[in-house]
């Protein structure tokens, strides 16, 4: 098992390459989370199941994708509707309150977070399926983060995406204009 420490608390990368999780085609990471903590937005190459063992919090999935594709995917669940001019709403992302006992479903390349909205630490296990057709890159699980410190991190399977802010708001006006 290897330990990496972060912001937010730390994180246990399970042997990848044990003959039960090979066997099995997982990958297992136990995550704690301080209090106030702040796991930072990241996604995977493959779906997951995140099971919280201990504690209360809130997480955020993000949807690719354009918003009235995803209004129309999800507007029979979700029926708060708001009118022009009134209280902005991200259409692509969804908040879940989360306590002891929940899972949460990690679908490959949504960008996910976690927030310990609690007194204690929280402890989630992650188990990613890396056999999944949806894994495209390679048989074992990797994390890319989209935010965060920009120092080196020492796990080699954790991918740290930088965002140029200034070209991703460019982007996001020439998009518009078409």
């Amino acid at each position: 098992m290897r330990n990496v420490r972060s912001e937010a608390g730390v994180t246990e990368y399970f042997d990848e390459t044990s003959d039960q999780f090979r066997c099995a085609g997982v990958s297992v990471i136990r995550r704690v989370v301080d209090p106030q903590g702040l796991v930072v937005p990241r996604f995977s190459n493959t779906p997951g199941l995140a099971y919280m063992i201990q504690g209360k919090g809130y997480a955020g999935l993000s949807f690719p994708g354009c918003p009235a594709t995803h209004q129309q995917q999800f507007q029979p669940f979700d029926q708060t509707q708001s009118s022009q001019g009134q209280n902005f709403r991200d259409e692509h992302q969804k908040i879940h309150q989360l306590r002891q006992g929940d899972v949460t479903a990690l679908p490959a390349g949504v960008a996910h977070w976690f927030y310990n909205s609690g007194d204690t630490p929280v402890v989630i296990i992650y188990v990613y399926d890396v056999n999944n057709n949806a894994n495209q890159l390679e048989p074992r699980h990797k994390e890319f983060l989209l935010a965060g410190n920009s120092s080196p991190i020492r796990a080699s399977h954790v991918h740290v995406r930088t965002v140029n802010r200034a070209a991703l708001r460019q982007e996001r006006i020439q998009w518009i204009q078409r």
